[in-house]
């Protein structure tokens, strides 16, 4: 695996001990770096969960990277965190960033058999699993140079997009290819070039256009839409580390880092793309995510480094802007992901990190109707990533 291959998951593991688990984000990647090399508090329980003690119960499962059997590989459990099954190729030494299909029959997720922490040769590549473990589908090919962000699905599942890098060569300087295949053969459709280094990529609930986050050599953000037909490229925003669709397609909600703004983006033709507020932030805004139901966004932000990461997780309501605090406390509270009917958030909460490797996590989860919070993985190794099946 290449550097710049590898920097990606590196800078990705940095934002998770800061409450944010997408690539990029070069300022926060090097506030991470001086933890490390300080002192930085150890982590506790956040202080706004209340855990429950009933069982959240429900028919879907969740999908999250764990590293309790060895090696860091993909597994499914239901929702109260029972019944979990490892269900990436036995072969793969490390797997990230797990993707349901639409029919909720398979997972796709960035895999290597190598060890991104020492370094080494192995080449990271784009897999399809089905969720009983019983196939394994490589869909990038060896020479893809594929890097470590989370694979989009097409909304009718035929399709998966991916990202590689490029080195310059000759006159052509360095950029990202956006890679759309066959997601049940690997077929390549099109390849298409980007000019920067791609941390998000999130194919629209109902159109042909991709949501592009990047960043360039200083450290600052851009949110762009892609037309997947035409290779056309709209700038929507800069200063935001994340963003996601709306349920409808029609809007794109950001937080901005300067501003520490949630705003929302309307995408209809006859609009100027001006973003509008709807919730401010006490901290910077790192990763988020909106309900499928329309109603709601969650918001991981940062912490700050004299407060030992005091980390929060808030949910703003989108018609008024009202915002409740999920969790908030030391170490490190991200990843925030809905199930599918907008009633169940989880996320990852964990400690902080000053070696090489996967850092301490569980995931938790967080029922809109009862308030109730409760944790469902209790391992003493990483536990996180989780998204919902459909």
């Amino acid at each position: 695996m290449t550097n710049r291959q590898n920097r990606p998951l590196m800078m990705i593991l940095g934002m998770l001990t800061l409450s944010v688990l997408v690539t990029g984000g070069l300022a926060v990647y090097l506030t991470l770096v001086r933890a490390q090399e300080g002192n930085a508090p150890a982590a506790e329980q956040p202080a706004a969960i209340v855990q429950s003690t009933d069982t959240l119960t429900g028919e879907q499962r969740i999908a999250f990277v764990s590293d309790q059997e060895g090696g860091v590989a993909i597994y499914t459990m239901e929702a109260d965190g029972s019944n979990a099954q490892r269900i990436s190729d036995p072969a793969l030494n490390f797997c990230a960033f797990p993707a349901w299909s639409p029919d909720g029959q398979r997972v796709a997720y960035v895999g290597t058999t190598g060890d991104p922490f020492a370094d080494d040769e192995g080449e990271a590549a784009v897999w399809v699993s089905a969720t009983d473990g019983s196939e394994h589908v490589q869909v990038s090919d060896a020479e893809s140079g594929v890097i470590f962000t989370q694979p989009a699905w097409s909304p009718d599942g035929a399709r998966l997009a991916f990202v590689s890098w490029e080195e310059a060569e000759g006159d052509e300087e360095s950029h990202s290819i956006i890679h759309i295949v066959r997601a049940d053969s690997g077929e390549v459709e099109r390849n298409l070039t980007f000019p920067s280094e791609i941390h998000q990529l999130a194919w629209s609930p109902t159109k042909d256009e991709l949501l592009v986050v990047s960043g360039d050599p200083d450290a600052r953000t851009y949110v762009h839409l892609m037309s997947t037909d035409s290779a056309e490229i709209t700038e929507l925003f800069r200063g935001a580390m994340m963003a996601d669709w709306s349920p409808d397609g029609e809007s794109i909600v950001v937080g901005d880092y300067t501003s520490q703004d949630v705003l929302v983006i309307e995408l209809e033709d006859d609009q100027d793309l001006t973003p509008r507020p709807i919730a401010q932030m006490t901290m910077q805004p790192l990763e988020i995510a909106w309900s499928p139901d329309g109603a709601r966004v969650a918001v991981a932000t940062a912490g700050h480094y004299r407060q030992g990461y005091a980390t929060i997780i808030k949910i703003v309501t989108v018609e008024t802007g009202e915002i409740a605090t999920l969790a908030e406390g030391h170490g490190w509270v991200g990843w925030p992901r809905w199930s599918s009917d907008g009633q169940r958030l989880t996320f990852t909460w964990g400690h902080l990190s000053r070696s090489p490797g996967m850092p301490r996590a569980d995931l938790w989860l967080y029922d809109v109707a009862s308030g109730q919070t409760e944790q469902l993985t209790a391992g003493e190794g990483f536990e996180g990533m989780g998204v919902w099946s459909p």
